[in-house]
């Protein structure tokens, strides 16, 4: 029997059995991801660690794993990205509850969507309260109150956020 290239073994697994992963909970998770935004040139994960170093080693597994795909599948090798993981230690709750509404508004901010329900981001997970192997938002909602009150902390800022970003651009522009 002929193996199979990498790309037909992956596009066998049944849509059932992807779903069913997805589903499924690791055993030892390292870290608890609580809202994440993909961008189209960066991307925002807001996590909580579990274990000790869990956030080091579950990051380096992830970009590690990406580029591994990604170059395999457009084969090529090397880096794909650039510059250092930034990171920010969160200290209280409040400050949590912000964070997450900063990355959920990114791409309204940035005018990649008409409203924060942008479909590569959390935010669609806490407005249906619905958590997942990938994003776990009840934390979070535990924070706000509610989910209605979630979302309403959202969208009472929206407007303000892509103000405020207007103004930084233009101020920008003025003294380049």
């Amino acid at each position: 029997q002929e193996s199979q290239p990498a790309s037909d073994l992956t596009t066998a697994i049944k849509q059932d059995d992807f779903d069913a992963q997805m589903q499924a909970e690791p055993a030892l998770p390292l870290v608890e991801l609580l809202a994440y935004c993909l961008m189209p040139n960066h991307f925002h994960l807001v996590v909580r660690q579990l274990v000790d170093g869990g956030i080091t080693l579950w990051i380096k597994r992830a970009m590690n794993s990406y580029t591994r795909g990604y170059n395999t599948r457009h084969k090529r090798v090397g880096p794909l990205y650039q510059g250092i993981v930034q990171s920010v230690l969160v200290e209280s709750d409040e400050q949590l509850l912000h964070l997450t509404r900063y990355v959920h508004l990114n791409p309204f901010v940035a005018k990649l969507s008409e409203t924060p329900l942008y479909q590569w981001s959390s935010f669609q997970a806490y407005v249906q309260q619905q958590s997942s192997r990938v994003c776990h938002p009840d934390f979070v909602l535990n924070l706000a109150g509610s989910t209605d009150q979630y979302q309403a902390f959202v969208q009472d800022y929206a407007g303000f956020a892509q103000s405020l970003a207007a103004i930084k651009q233009h101020i920008a522009f003025e003294y380049d």
